[in-house]
């Protein structure tokens, strides 16, 4: 037993690690405040004043400044696990809260300078840009118009008709510059679409929020990532992405030729589009679009920044666009093909002239009428966003035709589909208990493309722990989660391995669900120290089961119907044994115990594969059932977990119920 003396000497040793820590973070705290001062002092200055060093400082600035908040969040972790002094645990919100305004406000001064000097920092004509040249035609007529340019010569400083250079276009004789011509010939590496409209009207003014997520947006490529900021839109039939993410990203396009019109009649030159993959952050929910190209969607959304106090949000959603409120660039526009399969039913009303929250594959997003301020109104814009595009008549009746058209029948498989559908063939065997064994479909050796991930589960699971303190019965949920999660052997005590991904996990609390409250939500986008995560090296997989919507028009025809769903059907399916290391987790029932590390043994929500395998292993019963009836029900009657089916008479309803109920183990 410690004498009094050595208990005297360790509290001692402890309140001088958390003065320093303290210490620490005030330092922090000062170089925020620093540069915090540096962009109000500029900000303060007309942006016409601004030099060019000053502006060169600022973006040098804010590259260094923008990482001072995981070295603040780390500081602020080991204090919060030495305290539980409200005045420290109070600091998080405050230094993040600072943090974002002043970045928030270093990006607006920047921006403004850009604005006010769009040919700052140029060595050189445009007409040498290389940058400028590899724009399409369309796209540098429209950037030549937004910097005042002749579209003669491409020099400031007066109009065409006041153009002193000789000489017209080299290809059509008219006078603009050649690099401005747009070639009206068809062009056999171009797919011309003719009569393609486009209508937008004002959909939002200052007092209207739109409703925006942020989602992980993949190169089908490289598989590269990049966060960004998406408008969801359910009056647009096509998705739209901008020139800067695109070039950001690096993605291929394909050309294209699309003229659109917008208010009054002023055509829109479109000639790109590029492919992408659009995940959500909080689930599986995967997209693959193809997106025409834009220079711009749209303004700053919204249009002015909204005080979220107001709103009085709801503490346990998760927002799909944490930033929200904060006006900023919008990267993707989601159209009605992907706007109807992300929204969710729950949906909360905050009461008249405030908008709602309405549940999506994303998080909830925040939409509607707010009432703002008289004097705020002033600063508002309208913001064009909403597509109506209008085809040939052909192509509509076609579409038409193929909507009305109820079909089983399914495209060729693509090379990934392929090899996806061949991987789950070679590697799937049934175990003696009737269940699958499946291993994950991998697109890269995880060895090599995953680093480090212990240290980052850890943070998160620290970061949960105290949250947990904080809410007894949220404690107890999740806690009986994990308990029942053992319990099934779903998951398993082991050692350390030598190497392996460990996934983070967190709570999602479904306030409207009848049944489990909570759900422990695993993280396999969590990124390792190679920037990579479990994710983004997992191929996806085809859909294997029939649309939604074919599946409803269906069960509408039913004298009879019969709904039902399979129990916790990923956890049914059990993961090979070679790749359960890539399945880690952490985690203890008592936070004054050492961690533990589990193995999840099987199909694992969250992971990218997950949805594939799972209703794969789903249709392998279809083709093992000797009975055609239930064989058919099973391929065509379930939607991921969920059963709508029926027929006319009740005899083959009641055979139906029987033998489903058996055939799945139920």
């Amino acid at each position: 037993m410690p004498s009094g003396s050595d208990e005297g000497q360790e509290n001692s040793s402890v309140n001088a690690t958390l003065k320093e820590l303290i210490s620490l973070r005030g330092t922090k705290k000062g170089q925020l405040t620093k540069f915090n001062n540096f962009v109000t002092t500029l900000s303060e200055i007309p942006v016409q004043t601004v030099t060019s060093k000053q502006n060169k400082e600022l973006i040098v600035r804010l590259s260094k400044i923008e990482g001072i908040i995981h070295e603040f969040d780390e500081i602020q972790t080991k204090i919060e696990l030495m305290t539980e002094d409200p005045k420290q645990l109070i600091e998080r919100d405050l230094f993040e809260d600072f943090y974002y305004s002043s970045i928030a406000s270093a990006q607006e001064v920047a921006e403004s300078y850009s604005k006010a000097n769009p040919n700052q920092g140029i060595d050189h004509g445009i007409v040498e840009c290389t940058t400028f040249k590899d724009l399409s035609p369309q796209v540098r007529s429209s950037e030549a118009i937004k910097l005042n340019l002749c579209l003669n010569c491409l020099r400031r400083g007066h109009a065409v008709k006041d153009c002193r250079l000789d000489g017209n276009c080299r290809v059509c004789q008219q006078r603009h510059n050649s690099l401005l011509h747009v070639d009206q010939d068809n062009d056999s590496n171009q797919t011309i679409l003719k009569s393609l409209s486009i209508s937008m009207p004002a959909q939002s003014s200052g007092q209207v929020l739109l409703g925006t997520a942020v989602v992980q947006v993949v190169d089908p490529r490289t598989k590269n990532t990049y966060l960004a900021r998406a408008l969801l839109d359910a009056g647009s039939q096509s998705s739209f992405i901008t020139e800067n993410l695109k070039n950001t990203m690096n993605l291929t396009t394909q050309n294209t030729s699309f003229c659109i019109t917008g208010i009054n009649n002023a055509p829109v030159h479109l000639s790109n589009s590029c492919e992408v993959i659009v995940q959500s952050l909080i689930g599986p929910f995967v997209a693959h679009l193809k997106c025409l190209v834009m220079p711009k969607i749209t303004g700053h959304l919204p249009n002015i920044p909204v005080d979220i106090l107001r709103l009085n949000l709801p503490e346990n959603i998760k927002l799909a666009d944490p930033n929200f409120s904060q006006p900023s660039e919008v990267d993707l526009l989601l159209g009605a093909e992907v706007f109807f399969e992300a929204i969710s039913p729950n949906k909360l009303k905050m009461g008249a002239g405030m908008p709602i929250l309405q549940d999506t594959q994303f998080g909830w997003i925040v939409a509607g009428p707010l009432n703002m301020p008289t004097g705020s109104l002033n600063k508002s814009e309208i913001r064009n966003t909403v597509c109506n595009f209008t085809k040939e008549i052909n192509n509509n009746l076609t579409k038409f035709w193929n909507i009305e058209e109820v079909s089983t029948s399914k495209l060729p498989l693509s090379p990934h589909d392929e090899f996806c559908e061949q991987h789950f063939v070679e590697n799937t065997i049934r175990l003696e208990d009737g269940r699958f064994s499946v291993k994950m479909p991998f697109l890269e050796n995880p060895e090599t493309a995953l680093g480090e991930s212990y240290y980052m589960a850890e943070k998160r699971l620290l970061n949960i722990e105290k949250k947990l303190m904080k809410n007894s019965s949220l404690r107890e949920q999740y806690h009986n989660f994990m308990k029942e999660y053992e319990d099934l052997g779903h998951l398993t005590k082991i050692e350390r391995p030598s190497f392996g991904y460990f996934i983070p996990h967190h709570a999602v609390i479904r306030d409207t669900s009848e049944t489990t409250k909570l759900r422990v939500v695993f993280d396999a986008s969590a990124k390792t120290t190679s920037k990579k995560s479990l994710n983004d090296i997992l191929a996806i997989g085809p859909t294997v089961q029939d649309e939604l919507f074919d599946i409803l028009v269906r069960f509408r025809q039913h004298k009879y119907v019969l709904c039902g769903d399979i129990t916790k059907m990923y956890r049914q399916i059990m993961i090979d044994k070679s790749q359960r290391h890539l399945q880690l987790i952490l985690w203890r029932d008592d936070e004054s115990r050492p961690i533990n590390i589990l193995q999840l043994n099987t199909v694992t929500y969250g992971t990218a594969a997950a949805p594939f395998l799972s209703t794969r292993c789903l249709r392998q019963l279809a083709d093992d059932c000797t009975d055609p009836m239930i064989s058919e029900v099973i391929k065509h009657d379930f939607y991921v977990d969920d059963l709508l089916t029926g027929c006319s008479n009740q005899n083959d309803l009641l055979h139906i119920h029987k033998d489903i109920h058996i055939f799945n183990g139920e």
